[in-house]
């Protein structure tokens, strides 16, 4: 058996603020009444922005969201990550940096994000990039379904607004879990 996945802190900060701050802390409590015990006490108490945490607790507490929430919801949040959870280096290379700069780093800004699995990026021409996710599918290896379906796009795009690109396309044409080696998508602007 591999070793357990991790997710930042900062994930499990955010997306906490981000549910009380938009629905109010009622949201916030049932959903930590339908997680398991370990998760509830661990997301009940002091969550450290720089701490590791089981990748498990952030992939419960996404299918969580999603059952009460749709996948729009989910896009939102992932946005506001994006928005909220860039260090102040990054801002700058994002606002001044082109998106080439900035997909070629995704790796790296992935690493900080999550253990357990790897974002890859490779250029097929002008403007034309494919990004993979790879990773284990089981809940306690790697991010779950939820990031590779829809987190990636809300990341992935507010990060390309950042480098003045408007109009950017991200289309995920195969996932991990359902069969594929990786989550793949293809990136055009």
């Amino acid at each position: 058996m591999s070793e357990p996945g991790l997710a930042k802190g900062s994930l499990l900060v955010t997306t906490r603020d981000y549910v009380t701050e938009r629905e109010g802390a009622a949201l916030w409590g049932d959903m930590l009444k339908a997680l398991p015990e370990q998760d509830r006490e661990l997301l009940g108490g002091l969550v450290l922005v720089g701490g590791w945490y089981p990748v498990a607790v952030w992939n419960r507490l996404m299918d969580e969201l999603l059952q009460r929430r749709d996948a729009r919801y989910l896009l939102r949040l992932a946005r506001y990550i994006a928005d909220n959870d860039i260090s102040l280096f990054f801002r700058i290379a994002l606002k001044l940096g082109t998106p080439e700069f900035v997909i070629k780093r995704l790796g790296w800004l992935f690493k900080q994000y999550f253990r357990g699995a790897q974002m890859k990026s490779a250029e097929n021409g002008p403007r034309r990039w494919t990004i993979r996710i790879e990773g284990g599918v089981g809940i306690e290896e790697a991010p779950g379904e939820a990031v590779c379906t829809v987190g990636t796009e809300g990341w992935v795009s507010t990060a390309m607004e950042r480098t003045g690109v408007r109009t950017s396309r991200l289309v995920k044409v195969d996932c991990r879990f359902h069969g594929a080696q990786a989550c793949t998508y293809d990136l055009t602007w």
